[in-house]
């Protein structure tokens, strides 16, 4: 139910158009734009081009509500506390599942523990090393758990060498609105050079 000062805001907002109109009773629907966070998206999306119900139902793609990262953080050997190792998983789960590298995945998991080190005491405990090696855990959990996103990743990588081979540095395809997409395949240099962060070391 909108209040008077949200029906106010509403009647400005749509003063031009006339696809809206309030309902007596101050009830509407909205035609506005959202953002929305889709649960679990990569694995969703692999779960459809891999044709995988199992994967479809873990990624909360079912009737019934699924958590892909809370069954693998109970099996989190770690003495932290059920929503930090949570926490651990899906932030190391989430890059993987895009196809980030390990040592990619074990950045991001040093960024969340230097970001919030209050909501990561575990982490926040850990020194660069042992951040790394827990990555590596989870890394491995995930591949052992979700074999199909391993498979999705090794024909994506195949699908780019093939593409490399013909000597091409893209890849094309047209949306379903025909409209043509070409993605270049990017490549990592080692660094180059050193930045001053601004310490005083």
């Amino acid at each position: 139910k909108a209040t008077k000062e949200d029906q106010r805001w509403f009647k400005t907002l749509v003063a031009r158009h006339d696809q809206l109109e309030l309902s007596t009773d101050g009830l509407f629907v909205s035609h506005l734009p959202i953002e929305l966070d889709q649960s679990s998206s990569a694995f969703q999306h692999i779960a459809q081009m891999m044709d995988d119900d199992d994967l479809r139902k873990r990624s909360n793609m079912d009737e019934e509500f699924s958590d892909p990262y809370a069954g693998i953080a109970e099996r989190l050997e770690i003495d932290a506390e059920s929503g930090e190792r949570r926490k651990i998983i899906k932030r190391v789960a989430v890059p993987w599942s895009y196809g980030a590298s390990t040592s990619t995945c074990k950045n991001r998991l040093r960024v969340v523990r230097d970001e919030s080190e209050e909501a990561t005491p575990y982490l926040a405990s850990l020194t660069n090393q042992e951040v790394g090696d827990l990555a590596e855990r989870v890394v491995q959990m995930l591949q052992d758990e979700f074999p199909t996103c391993v498979a999705y990743t090794e024909r994506v990588k195949t699908a780019m060498d093939a593409v490399r081979n013909r000597g091409h540095d893209f890849i094309a395809w047209y949306t379903p609105s025909f409209f043509l997409v070409r993605q270049r395949i990017h490549t990592s240099r080692r660094l180059q050079r050193e930045v001053w962060s601004g310490s005083k070391d």
